[in-house]
């Protein structure tokens, strides 16, 4: 267990362009090419279209979801909220969803099992050092049917793995978001090596350092008394800060291992 420190402030993030995005000052002052890619890096030299589509049921993986400049205003923000310290394994858990991603709940809506409002009301942002991974694992049987997954900086390979054995690499980039529900959210876990490449269908992708941010809605008749703080609706520009402390276990929080 490690502790974090972290604040709520809603306040106009500083305008930087995209060439300047700093990922939790470790990508900091990187060229474009290196947080989103080239055509001479090996993720782009993998023909993602041409790949068979994932064999897990109820999986769906969006290709580019969010573009190159929504990357760049998340990371802007996750930046100027300094949420986290670099060089570790960390997690921040909110009560309700950072209004620098609401933009994802209605381009979501298709995809998810379920409507009404809100589609979410928990999110997690999540840090990964080079190497770094999570253990395979289920979210909790608390969380309502349809979780959300998006993967920034980094391409990385998460691995599915059904109760019943069988196996299924799918690979992430910057910019895809994954949908979990029906067999692929309760009947196969999954996970991301401890590694610094993955290397998928005869490609070798270099992992750099990496964020995710997952939206979850928990159950209604299972909504406990908790610390997370809700994020005020309509007062983005203001400054509203609620400043915690919490004790997060970065595998344990996420779910049930298997």
């Amino acid at each position: 267990f490690f502790s974090v420190r972290f604040a709520w402030s809603f306040v106009n993030a500083p305008h930087l362009g995209v060439s300047q995005v700093s990922c939790l000052g470790v990508l900091h002052m990187l060229p474009y090419e290196e947080l989103f890619g080239s055509e001479g890096n090996s993720d782009d030299d993998l023909d993602v279209a041409s790949l068979p589509a994932p064999s897990v049921p109820n999986l769906c993986v969006i290709r580019d979801c969010v573009g190159p400049e929504e990357q760049a205003t998340i990371l802007q923000h996750i930046e100027a909220h300094k949420l986290f310290t670099s060089g570790s394994n960390q997690a921040i858990t909110y009560g309700g969803i950072p209004p620098w991603v609401d933009f994802l709940v209605d381009r979501l809506r298709p995809y998810l099992p379920r409507q009404g409002s809100p589609l979410f009301d928990q999110s997690i942002i999540n840090y990964y050092a080079v190497g770094q991974g999570i253990k395979a694992h289920k979210d909790l049987p608390q969380f309502a049917e349809g979780i959300v997954g998006l993967s920034l900086c980094s391409s990385v390979v998460m691995d599915f793995v059904a109760d019943v054995g069988a196996h299924c690499p799918v690979l992430l980039r910057p910019g895809d978001v994954y949908v979990l529900h029906g067999a692929a959210q309760y009947q196969w876990t999954h996970g991301i090596a401890e590694r610094d490449h993955d290397t998928f269908y005869g490609h070798t992708l270099r992992r750099k350092t990496r964020i995710s941010i997952t939206l979850r809605k928990v159950l209604p008749e299972l909504v406990c008394k908790t610390d997370l703080p809700s994020v005020p609706t309509g007062r983005a520009q203001e400054m509203e800060t609620t400043t915690i402390e919490t004790h997060v276990d970065p595998i344990a929080h996420f779910g049930d291992e298997p």
